[in-house]
């Protein structure tokens, strides 16, 4: 691959992303289809039919599927715990995949954090996060982001500094 920069063209060693076709059944019957970046596909079909309101309630067992390693280019979408740590990394070429794989894994291993991240808040994100009591941060820069929190700040002063 050649990449143009800077006035002149350098080559150099690029992985693209790969995309497949994913068919989500439920009952047996065709619920979904889109095109996906293949690997954790049991957190890809809990997290979309639990975020479109198929199921409720929590979910146990199942298994994930193959990793998958950065390729530039497409969404991500990561789940940290309070101290900084990471907890969960999934990239896709569908944004909406790569929260849905966050859901799915969130699911499956119990986790339920104060806040979530979103690039931008919408009304129905922000009707999601009250429903299920979360904090929404959105607009998230280095120096600041907005925090859509029902019911006071979710977690102690100083902790989520951009």
């Amino acid at each position: 691959m050649w990449r143009f920069e800077g006035g002149c063209f350098q080559e150099e060693a690029y992985s693209l992303p790969e995309e497949e076709r994913f068919l989500l059944l439920v009952n047996g019957k065709p619920w979904a289809s889109f095109s996906y970046t293949p690997g954790d596909e049991v957190y890809l079909a809990l997290g979309h039919l639990f975020l479109s309101g198929v199921l409720g309630g929590a979910v146990a067992g199942g298994r994930r599927g193959g990793g998958r390693g950065p390729t530039r280019g497409i969404h991500g979408a990561a789940l940290f715990d309070l101290s900084g740590q990471l907890l969960y990394l999934n990239e896709d070429i569908g944004r909406h995949n790569a929260v849905d794989r966050l859901a799915g894994y969130m699911l499956l291993e119990g986790v339920r954090p104060p806040v979530l991240l979103a690039v931008t808040a919408t009304a129905p994100a922000v009707s999601l996060a009250q429903r299920y009591g979360l904090a929404l941060a959105a607009y998230v820069r280095p120096t600041g982001y907005r925090l859509y929190a029902p019911g006071g700040m979710p977690v102690p002063e100083g902790v989520l500094r951009p």
